[in-house]
């Protein structure tokens, strides 16, 4: 009896420091709080609850342009906000628990900018159906947040790539994936030679995107393979005169805006039976300026925007419409059944294309 009380005590104690360890360890970080609009006009809270990988990433928010918002809302990461906040952000892989007491009032945001592979989220210790908004890559979250974008525009790239360039290079960090591209480049050096730089590969010297421009063709292939997961790399590095290699072609067709989808963008490893047949693709385009040439047409008429923060304005500026509009009645999200479950997640997707 003694000793079942002695637990009870421990499970009571380990609870009550779970719900406030993020208050208290919040308290220790940097506080921001600003507006979108400088406004003596009262404006809608929105609270980062968590963290949002570390607070380092708190500081970009505050240096972003939001005077361009339609409406204007307090941005915030302290706690002593939360019963007066409208929207409350729990980012994936910061999130511990969720408050204990919280008004009907308020919507509580799910947010993240990783796969569900990667994102870290402990759905076992959150209710069902907690959340109202879902602000991720995926194009049909409630916030819509990708990595980047195509714009329309005039004479933006006029002239073929430069000749006299490296065939193929690869820029990796993360050796060991889901997605398991790794040993499909594995494979496919077999056939044909590729340049690896960063920490799977040559470490002996740096490499930074723009020497990626030195060659013809760069392997863009992402740690998971879900829907939508098409991270700022692809569109950064896309901005440069170089043609991606992408994993999985619907992925990234679905991206293309409807004037673009029957160009050539990008070369998928899913359009070719085996590493060596994409290989011997590769020579065929290295050996051909005018077929080669043809993966640069669209640039004429589009040009690449490429996000630079986690979280971009235009995102929190979206979600501060939200707000304002006229509230209607919506149901919860099972984020398990929507993250997880929809999100079509493969892994090993790359080895069943060796």
């Amino acid at each position: 009896m003694f000793s079942g009380l002695i637990l009870a005590i421990l499970l009571t104690t380990l609870l009550l420091f779970s719900y406030f360890y993020d208050f208290l360890f919040r308290k220790s970080d940097e506080i921001f709080d600003f507006k979108f609009i400088n406004s003596t006009n009262d404006a809608k809270i929105i609270l980062f609850y968590t963290q949002l990988f570390g607070d380092s990433y708190f500081k970009d928010l505050k240096n972003q342009n939001f005077q361009l918002c339609p409406k204007n809302c307090r941005l915030t990461n302290n706690l002593a906000a939360f019963e007066k906040s409208s929207a409350v952000i729990f980012h994936a892989r910061d999130t511990k628990f969720l408050p204990s007491k919280f008004s009907r009032e308020q919507k509580f945001v799910f947010h993240t900018a990783e796969s569900p592979e990667m994102s870290y989220v402990r759905l076992k210790n959150l209710p069902p159906k907690i959340f109202d908004f879902t602000m991720t890559y995926r194009s049909d979250s409630d916030i819509f947040c990708p990595y980047g974008g195509f714009k329309m525009t005039e004479n933006f790239y006029s002239g073929d790539s430069p000749k006299n360039k490296g065939l193929l290079v690869w820029l990796v960090s993360n050796c060991f994936t889901t997605s398991r591209r790794e040993f499909y480049v594995e494979k496919l050096s077999q056939f044909i030679k590729i340049d690896i730089f960063g920490r799977c590969g040559h470490r002996d010297r740096k490499f930074d995107d723009a020497e990626i421009s030195n060659y013809k063709f760069y392997l863009s292939l992402e740690n998971a393979q879900c829907t939508d997961y098409v991270t700022e790399k692809f569109f950064r590095r896309l901005q440069l005169p170089v043609v991606p290699i992408v994993l999985q072609r619907k992925v990234y067709q679905r991206l293309l805006p409807s004037n673009l989808k029957d160009k050539f963008v990008f070369i998928a490893l899913d359009d070719f039976e085996s590493p060596q047949f994409l290989a011997e693709y590769l020579r065929k385009l290295d050996k051909n300026d005018y077929l080669y040439n043809r993966y640069f047409e669209w640039r004429r008429k589009f040009t690449v925007e490429a996000a630079t923060n986690v979280l971009p304005a235009s995102c929190l500026c979206d979600l501060c419409q939200k707000l304002y509009s006229r509230p209607k009645i919506e149901s919860k999200i099972d984020i398990d059944a929507w993250w997880y479950n929809k999100s079509d997640c493969q892994s090993d997707y790359a080895m069943k294309l060796m």
